[in-house]
């Protein structure tokens, strides 16, 4: 039981603290709520008086090109000859960076023309003004890129076509006027009057212009731009791009685009039009070449006699059995005369002489016929006659005469095929000489024909690779397509209200609770029962007396029903708890430190309670 009450004791104590703790911000609620309303107030001023930034956003699908040759005419041949083709690659990556490339953001902005940032001044905040809301358009001539731009934008003052620039780095107010060129520290511009502007709406007045480089404002473009996949397995490229103005950002998603598009398409170009000018240049030398090879072949025909030399071999192997067989007649006959003649000589001059022995001499035959009817016609007159008969003398005569024109026809034809002999034995050497020299011929011409073949199909691949070229140059298709226009969101990035509000909100209750810790922090006064207690050690405090305002009496009266005679009253009881009961009369001893602490209010009002009809 006893430690029961000690632990509700203890636990009364941690309850009390955590009031105390709590207490000097219930008792300040109201700055809580002061502080809110503030924060809110503050924030709808920032909202109102704070430049949005919108989201732009557009996708671009990159177009997958296959690595194989025969999908890229323009490089196939080099691909094919050189191996090549394994080095081509088609990663995103690389497209992402190259629309993250200064390169291509600058030729955007000399393009577009927006080197020069365009304001209108507003009595807390300037809008910037872009195509047809502003009246004038800064063009670049020529930047000195050795020169340092303002960091401050230029004042400029508009009255009809007087145009004033002011700045402190400028040395001296400028005047000018809209077509003339303006010389400036850091270039040279020119400022003209903006067609699409309605200058039917006032366009006097205070504007100012940010002059950036090309590089500089590139730059900063590149810092709001980001480039990303839609997605991992896909080609597809997010481009986003956050900026004040829409219409601006959403013609600088198209205008990337489209410069990116034409960039790839004169690389491309540019190596298909080398690959053609390559292709040209071997076409007339291999075209000079063939012509070379096809004289060459040419003489050699000509030098040496032949159109074609498989038909030449073959015509000269015919011509050599043709001639053989000819030598082979030729002697038979030969033999067969001198035959004849032989037996001609070793007969008596009135025999028959052989027939039908294969002579070729037609006429000899004949003769021979001839001559032996005369024979059996002279043997059947001898047969009843004398040699002596006339008739038998005539056919005589006969006989003898024939008999001499078939030797003379013989010798003749002798003499005949003995020199066809000799012209068909000098023709078949010449044959064969012809035929002997065929296999170096042979190999001269295929060495000549070898080159030719290879020079002709050469030609006919270059004539092919020179027309693929031509058609790549011709169609060359975009390597990039748009497939959603840049679209800008309603809904602003920043600043975002709901954030903002939530942000300051938390911001408004943190500074009065921070005010009020900090000032309960460095408290060194006691301002409750408790502050004091904490102070005392082994003494009690047994009453608290309120503070008195000045119109208020501070003497208690009798039958007093105020907050500070009630108070008395309970310091009057329990002061008769602690004093000690007995009849001797007490003393009750009232000081302090510092004077003007209450001590006389105290004693007075005291006693006069004391001192009630009731007590002595």
């Amino acid at each position: 039981m006893e430690y029961s009450t000690s632990d509700q004791l203890l636990n009364d104590e941690g309850k009390l603290s955590l009031k105390d703790l709590l207490k000097p911000y219930i008792r300040r609620w109201y700055w809580f709520i002061l502080g809110a309303v503030v924060a809110v107030i503050v924030a709808w001023f920032f909202l109102r008086y704070s430049i949005p930034i919108y989201n732009t956003q557009s996708t671009i699908l990159i177009k997958e090109v296959k690595k194989s040759a025969s999908s890229q005419p323009d490089m196939s041949v080099i691909s094919e000859i050189s191996g090549l083709a394994s080095m081509s690659t088609n990663s995103v990556d690389n497209e992402i960076e190259i629309f993250k490339s200064r390169k291509l953001m600058l030729s955007v902005v000399r393009e577009l023309g927006i080197e020069t940032s365009i304001f209108k001044e507003g009595n807390i905040k300037d809008s910037e003004l872009y195509k047809e809301t502003s009246p004038f358009i800064v063009r670049v001539i020529n930047e000195n890129q050795k020169a340092r731009f303002p960091n401050e934008p230029i004042q400029v003052k508009l009255q009809g076509d007087k145009i004033t620039l002011s700045s402190e780095s400028l040395s001296k107010k400028i005047v000018t006027s809209f077509g003339k060129t303006l010389s400036l520290p850091f270039g040279t511009y020119l400022i003209q009057k903006n067609p699409e502007y309605d200058f039917r709406k006032e366009s006097d007045g205070n504007y100012k212009m940010q002059f950036m480089s090309g590089m500089s404002r590139t730059l900063s473009l590149l810092s709001k731009l980001n480039v990303s996949l839609v997605g991992d397995d896909t080609t597809v490229i997010l481009l986003s791009l956050n900026h004040s103005v829409p219409e601006k950002s959403e013609d600088i998603l198209k205008r990337l685009a489209i410069d990116y598009n034409r960039d790839a398409r004169l690389d491309k170009n540019s190596e298909a039009q080398k690959t053609a000018d390559f292709i040209e240049d071997r076409i007339r030398i291999i075209a000079n070449e063939l012509g070379e090879v096809e004289n060459q072949k040419e003489n050699f025909k000509v030098e040496n006699k032949i159109a074609d030399i498989e038909s030449e071999a073959q015509i000269s192997l015919q011509s050599v059995a043709n001639g053989k067989q000819e030598q082979v007649e030729n002697e038979s006959q030969l033999e067969l005369v001198n035959s004849l003649l032989g037996y001609m000589n070793n007969q008596n001059s009135y025999q028959v002489l052989p027939l039908n022995v294969g002579l070729a001499d037609a006429s000899t035959t004949n003769n021979i016929t001839l001559f032996n009817q005369l024979v059996i016609e002279r043997n059947r007159l001898l047969e009843n006659s004398t040699p002596a008969n006339p008739v038998v003398q005539d056919v005589t005569r006969q006989i003898n005469s024939m008999r001499n024109s078939i030797v003379q026809s013989l010798q003749k034809s002798r003499s005949g095929l003995q020199i066809k002999r000799d012209n068909l034995l000098n023709e078949q050497n010449k044959i064969v000489n012809r035929i002997s020299k065929i296999p170096l011929q042979e190999k001269l011409f295929r060495s000549i024909e070898r080159q030719q073949n290879i020079k002709e199909q050469l030609y006919l691949l270059l004539l092919q690779k020179r027309e693929e070229a031509a058609i790549s140059l011709a169609i060359a298709a975009p390597k990039a397509r748009i497939v959603d226009d840049p679209l800008t969101s309603n809904v602003p990035v920043s600043p975002k209200k709901q954030i903002i509000y939530l942000g300051v909100l938390l911001i408004g209750l943190l500074i009065p609770f921070a005010i009020i810790y900090l000032v309960e922090l460095f408290n060194d006064k006691i301002k409750s029962k408790k502050d004091l207690e904490k102070l005392l050690r082994g003494a009690t405090v047994i009453g608290e007396l309120p503070r008195i305002g000045n119109e208020e009496s501070d003497v208690v009266q009798v039958n007093d029903l105020r907050p500070m005679a009630e108070a008395f009253r309970i310091l009057i009881t329990n002061i008769n708890f602690m004093l000690p009961k007995n009849k001797k009369g007490h003393v009750i001893f009232v000081t302090s430190s510092v004077k003007g602490e209450g001590k006389t209010f105290t004693s007075v009002n005291l006693a006069l309670t004391l001192a009630t009809p009731r007590k002595k």
